[in-house]
């Protein structure tokens, strides 16, 4: 199970983790839903959620945000906070968050978050979608220019 989590975060596909692990992908699944999914985000949340609680009252400090941000980490299987900033935003397709996460860092604009981060990508909505074309299945790229779209208009909505 722990590898599982390590591939998934690091980005690797179903498929590419039941290959791993010589299992139908059908059986990934499953144990996606019921065992990663189900039991080991919902247990880790609580485990994070009371260390968070006994660190301020013990400790006097808050605990870490990369380790209260782990189960979202897991449930979207990324590794980045960039990532889960743009999953924050919005952005619903894992492989083209990982590739505007990438873009993002290319492009020196790491650490920027929450309304910081909408107007930066705003901004260069078109170079990154100019960029992204081709990199990535048609899909993906589908969603993340809906995704965009959805962005320029959150303020609206």
């Amino acid at each position: 199970i722990r590898n599982i989590c390590v591939w998934w975060m690091d980005g690797h596909w179903y498929g590419e983790i039941a290959t791993r692990l010589n299992m139908e992908v059908s059986y990934m699944l499953r144990i996606f839903s019921t065992i990663v999914h189900s039991t080991v985000e919902t247990y880790a949340a609580h485990i994070i959620r009371l260390a968070s609680y006994r660190s301020e009252d013990e400790l006097g400090r808050p605990i870490s945000e990369a380790i209260l941000d782990w189960p979202q980490y897991l449930t979207h299987g990324l590794q980045h906070k960039t990532e889960l900033e743009l999953v924050n935003l919005g952005f619903t397709e894992r492989e083209g968050v990982i590739a505007v996460a990438d873009w993002v860092s290319r492009n020196n604009a790491l650490g920027l978050s929450g309304p910081a981060l909408r107007n930066w990508l705003l901004l260069f909505q078109d170079d990154i979608l100019a960029d992204q074309r081709g990199r990535m299945t048609t899909l993906a790229y589908e969603k993340i220019t809906r995704n965009f779209d959805l962005l320029r208009h959150h303020s609206i909505l």
